[in-house]
């Protein structure tokens, strides 16, 4: 069975599982796990549970008025997450928000960074609610959610 990574690389953000039929589905916050707890999650999923794995990681980028410590530390979890899958030897996929989104069907383009935020998250809470998604675990669920939906059209067209 296969297990896709869902990930928002944000300072705030988290790192969502999924199997493919979605039977199997958590999500873990940044502020509440350690580098190494979230390696260890990883590990546990491909080596003990026996998934095989596939993560699809928000495409991130500084925006205009971000500051200089934001960008820096936007970029370096961006790059902790690109070396942790390259070192576990996890295949990945980078994804912008607005495919993701727009595959989804969410309808969140134009808005305000807020609303938009909100938004996300009432969309993770109709779809996930026994997860209690935050704002900082929205966008990792549908992440997962998107990489889980891609997974079975590819296996479908096989």
């Amino acid at each position: 069975m296969i297990c896709i990574i869902g990930i928002d690389p944000g300072v705030h953000g988290a790192v969502s599982f999924v199997t493919t039929d979605g039977a199997d589905r958590s999500v873990h916050s940044f502020d509440k796990n350690t580098p190494h707890d979230i390696r260890d999650l990883i590990i546990e999923k491909r080596d003990f549970l026996g998934y095989n794995l596939k993560a699809y990681i928000e495409e991130v980028h500084s925006m205009p008025g971000d500051g200089k410590v934001q960008s820096f530390s936007f970029g370096k979890n961006y790059g902790f997450w690109l070396g942790l899958l390259t070192g576990l030897e996890v295949p990945y996929y980078t994804v912008i928000p607005l495919k993701w989104q727009s595959a989804l069907k969410l309808k969140v383009r134009g808005l305000e960074y807020k609303k938009k935020k909100n938004e996300l998250k009432a969309n993770a809470q109709r779809l996930f609610p026994n997860l209690k998604p935050t704002l900082e675990t929205a966008d990792a669920l549908l992440i997962a959610e998107y990489g889980r939906q891609i997974t079975l059209n590819d296996t479908k067209r096989v």
